[in-house]
């Protein structure tokens, strides 16, 4: 189990990297609210194992705000650009690509144009 003194310092360097990335505003600082997630639980372990409730209630809240920027600077783009790329394939015309034959229709199963 780790010590008062790690916990304590996990929570502190977790939290000012965390700090820091996001002060850089670059393409790495969403991560810096996953460091943000590391030291919330170590604050919250700290807490509780010193019996200081009022850091556990801060630090559930602060955990809420970190899952929260962890949606909006990681997780939103990410399905943003999954949902762009799926789009902009469902505009190829895929099936006069599969089928030149036939403008827009499937080709019909076992029918192998140009193979």
């Amino acid at each position: 189990m780790l010590s008062l003194g790690m916990l304590e310092w996990i929570g502190a360097i977790g939290g000012a990297a965390g700090a820091l990335l996001l002060a850089f505003n670059n393409r790495w600082s969403g991560y810096g609210f996953v460091l943000f997630l590391v030291s919330n639980a170590a604050w919250m372990t700290y807490g509780v194992m010193t019996h200081t409730f009022g850091m556990v209630t801060m630090q559930i809240v602060c955990t809420g705000t970190s899952l929260l920027g962890v949606w909006r600077w990681l997780v939103l783009p990410r399905l943003n650009r999954s949902r762009s790329y799926r789009d902009d394939l469902a505009m190829l015309p895929v099936q006069r690509i599969i089928c030149p034959s036939r403008a827009l229709q499937p080709c019909p199963n076992g029918e192998s144009h140009g193979r």
